[in-house]
């Protein structure tokens, strides 16, 4: 991604008020509820503990902060016990970018296909597409709010 198409998520992310991703612990169950909050209940403990699972490792999956990433382990997985590790990628806005359903045996697995995702994935596309949708959805919304008050 360029410099400009950089700059241009970052000024679109700011007008719809979505932080970036950042480091907020180096506890990796932490930092990905601190992260996520307000944006998904993917990490939260009722979830958490609903699917048997543990976030093993998390943080920003580029260096701008526009995806998030999380390793997680869940309890049982009646197929095949040992590989039960996958990696989740999130967009800003909180939703799954990642079919959750390719199962890695160790962390350092998981999180090497998740670096593979997040190289071949087309970051602006996906953000042009995102942003020109909810702000469509935001234009509506304020129209018929402003419809209603009439």
């Amino acid at each position: 991604m360029t410099d400009k198409q950089t700059a241009k998520i970052r000024r679109a992310l700011y007008a719809m008020s979505v932080n970036r991703f950042r480091p907020e612990s180096s506890d990796a169950k932490r930092n990905a509820q601190l992260n996520l909050a307000n944006r998904t209940s993917y990490a939260t403990d009722d979830t958490l503990r609903f699917f048997k699972a543990r976030i093993l490792r998390s943080g920003e999956a580029d260096e701008m902060g526009f995806l998030f990433y999380l390793i997680e382990s869940i309890g049982s997985k009646e197929n095949e016990p040992r590989e039960n590790k996958r990696f989740v990628v999130f967009d800003a806005f909180g939703e799954c970018l990642t079919d959750r359903e390719t199962w890695h045996a160790t962390t350092d697995q998981a999180l090497k296909a998740c670096r593979e995702f997040v190289r071949e994935f087309d970051l602006f596309g996906h953000y042009v597409t995102t942003i020109k949708r909810r702000a469509e959805r935001l234009k509506y919304q304020a129209t018929e709010a402003n419809k209603a008050l009439r």
